[in-house]
This record gives C-alpha cells, structure tokens and sequence, in this order.
C-alpha cells in the first residue's frame, strides 16, 4: 500500500511539474517524432512527412511548420477566417446530419 502511495504522489508531481509548463507536451512530442524520422532512410522518412505534413493554400505540403509572429491585425484576420471556416463547417454539418421529418 505505501508503495502505490508513493507511486502516486510521484506522479502526481510529474503532472504538476508538467502542466506548469504549457509546452512541455510539444517538446516532447517533437523529440519523439524526430528520434522516428532519424530511424528511416531518406526515401522512407520523407513517405512519412507527406503523410502527416500540413498542406498549405499553395497546395504543397510541409513536414515542419514555424509560427510566425504576427502583428495584432494579422491575428485578428487570423481569427476571424478561423470563426468563418468554424460557422460553414458547423452549417455543412447541419445540412448533412438533419434528420429526416416523416
């Protein structure tokens, strides 16, 4: 019993340590998925990135994607394109999903 206490409370403080730290699932995601892509062969590595890659409005695909600072006018387009893709997705949805009245 005093071991799964002590398991606990070990764990309960990772988890503070962590949350204190906002980022700190992205660095370790990131460290993980570079340990994978170092594993793989040129070929192989790149099959993957266009797998999981965020395609972009010119069309082509990135593996690393930087953010950028933006200026508070871009942040605010940023937003609102965000909100208008929200409404037509949640409108398409409707539309799709209504149910039938009989």
């Amino acid at each position: 019993m005093l071991l799964i206490n002590m398991l606990i409370a070990m764990m309960t403080n990772t988890y503070t340590e962590i949350s204190a730290n906002s980022l700190e699932w992205l660095r370790q995601w990131s460290a993980i998925v570079l340990m994978m892509e170092q594993s793989f062969d040129a070929p192989t590595r790149m099959k993957y990135q266009r797998q999981y890659s965020i395609p972009m409005d010119d069309g082509k695909r990135i593996a690393l994607l930087l953010k950028l600072r933006m200026s508070e006018e871009e942040q605010e387009a940023e937003r609102l394109k965000l909100q208008y893709q929200r409404r037509m997705f949640r409108e398409d949805n409707r539309r799709v999903y209504r149910p039938f009245k009989q």
